[in-house]
């Protein structure tokens, strides 16, 4: 099987994961499934065609290449056509990936038409270059942490990449020009830079002393906020970036944090990560489903951090992905599409509450990369109603120990069980971030505390709940005035004391 032949398979539009994920995975697997090309070259050449994908398929229909169903020594499909065209016409080299043979002398004999077909193409489109056809689908901005397991911020400033680069005190336009670094104010030392500054070839970076990730994504293990000598878990937890930025936080601290990942692969890849980032005493990879573990086995843990499988919605830089899928599926039923929402919300309700049953715990963090109330406050509100959660004593920590600084906080509409006049107080608690508006992936994150059960009582009412209990008291009031009357002082003590009571604050 040729180049072509093993890369075509990765422009199919898929579910089971980034496409960067499946190259890997499939380059990792044993018999005659196993990608024996070389992972890094399918990956780059196709996540680059996918870019030029609708271009390519015109260009090549108007340059009448015969296109197969199957593939054969001088057959190609459509997507083998597509990686071929894009490495004549789209790359720097401009030649084939694939040894001489009757498929190449084939391809080859089609290049002149294939040139002037493009030329056309541009001339009609008004263009130069297809680049500028191509919608941008890139970060605003690159954030990097320093991983202060390994280093610190005098051995960052040091660095010569950062040492050129001049300091700003503000985001203009929701971006970072060339030359410039930013030091976030909600997240400690994490900064922003332009995206094209060479990260790749700087030392501290293949040292796994600063490390890529979205600033929305280090929002979890902020809010957590551990202190050394606490114990962790962080439920899903490949790649394993917010694992290594909790260790952090416990400053690799032998023996912190559980980390667990049911899929082997990306556990070994998790492993990886927590090698080198040098957090392999404090983390500990435990290949298994979270939800199987019995909270008695871990008495200690008083910290847990739940960022699941979601659907990606914030997720940007998979577009092109997205828009090839979306072109085979061009027919696609919403009622699908809600129907995934649904078990995803309904697994990720499972798995919070799960670690909210850890009787030793003290803050779960629960976090996703969606944009949607039934991924984010619907499963927050799910879980605040939930008797059995509020009986282990928790409840929505206030705005004030959730990034109190972000402006951008939840949507009441996803408090909607709740009665009106405590919705926006809920929403406030929690917080959300827009896809490249707010300088990176769109995301959501919420912190449950656990106060004193004495405290909490009971769980706060459904609207429908209250409404009836309102209609109930008034039935009673018609019969039973007298004794109503009897006993008012203590009934408006009462009614006083519920009305003080906010659901989840301080």
């Amino acid at each position: 099987m040729n180049f072509y032949q093993e890369a075509a398979q990765f422009l199919e539009p898929s579910k089971k994961g980034s496409l960067q994920n499946r190259i890997f995975a499939q380059s990792k697997l044993l018999g005659k499934t196993r990608l024996r090309a070389d992972p890094k070259h399918v990956f780059a050449v196709v996540f680059s065609a996918l870019k030029y994908r609708p271009f390519l398929v015109d260009i090549i229909k108007a340059a009448e290449i015969p296109i197969s169903d199957k593939p054969g020594k001088t057959k190609i499909t459509m997507n083998m056509a597509i990686l071929m065209a894009h490495d004549l016409l789209c790359s720097r080299s401009k030649r084939l990936t694939i040894s001489k043979g009757p498929l190449k002398d084939m391809f080859l004999a089609h290049q002149t038409r294939l040139k002037s077909e493009l030329t056309k193409f541009k001339l009609k489109h008004k263009v130069s270059d297809l680049d500028e056809l191509v919608e941008e689908d890139s970060t605003p901005i690159r954030w990097i942490r320093i991983n202060t397991v390994l280093s610190n911020e005098e051995e960052f400033h040091k660095t010569p990449l950062i040492a050129r680069l001049k300091p700003i005190d503000k985001i203009e336009g929701g971006t970072i020009q060339p030359g410039q670094i930013y030091k976030d104010i909600h997240v400690p030392h994490l900064y922003g830079i332009h995206p094209r500054e060479k990260l790749a070839n700087c030392e501290l970076y293949k040292q796994g002393k600063i490390i890529i990730q979205d600033r929305a994504s280090c929002f979890p293990a902020t809010i957590l906020n551990p202190q050394p000598g606490q114990k962790l878990i962080d439920c899903c937890s490949a790649p394993g970036n917010k694992t290594t930025h909790l260790a952090s936080f416990v400053a690799g601290t032998p023996g912190s944090i559980d980390a667990f990942e049911k899929d082997a692969i990306r556990a070994k890849l998790l492993t990886k990560m927590v090698k080198t980032a040098g957090c392999h005493n404090c983390i500990k990879v435990n290949v298994g489903d979270f939800t199987d573990t019995n909270p008695d086995d871990y008495p200690e843990v008083e910290g847990i951090l739940v960022d699941p499988s979601c659907s990606g919605s914030g997720i940007f830089g998979r577009k092109h992905e997205d828009d090839a899928a979306a072109a085979e599926e061009t027919n696609r039923d919403d009622q699908k599409d809600q129907f995934r929402l649904h078990k995803l919300s309904e697994f990720q309700y499972r798995i919070v509450k799960h670690a909210l049953l850890f009787g030793s715990a003290k803050k779960v963090v629960y976090s996703t990369c969606s944009i949607h109330n039934i991924e984010n406050e619907e499963v927050v509100q799910k879980l605040l109603l939930d008797s059995q959660v509020a009986a282990e004593g928790w409840q929505l920590a206030p705005k004030l120990r959730v990034l109190p600084l972000w402006t951008r906080r939840g949507d009441p509409n996803g408090f909607s069980d709740f009665p009106e006049n405590q919705r926006a107080a809920l929403a406030e608690g929690v917080v959300r971030a827009l896809p490249k508006v707010d300088g990176g992936i769109g995301f959501f994150a919420a912190c449950f505390e656990k106060r004193d059960i004495g405290e909490i009582g009971h769980r706060v009412p459904k609207v429908s709940e209250v409404e009836s209990a309102q209609e109930t008291s008034s039935d009673d009031h018609s019969e039973d005035a007298e004794q109503e009357d009897q006993d008012q002082d203590q009934d408006e003590e009462e009614v006083e004391s519920e009305e003080e009571w906010t659901g989840f604050s301080d």
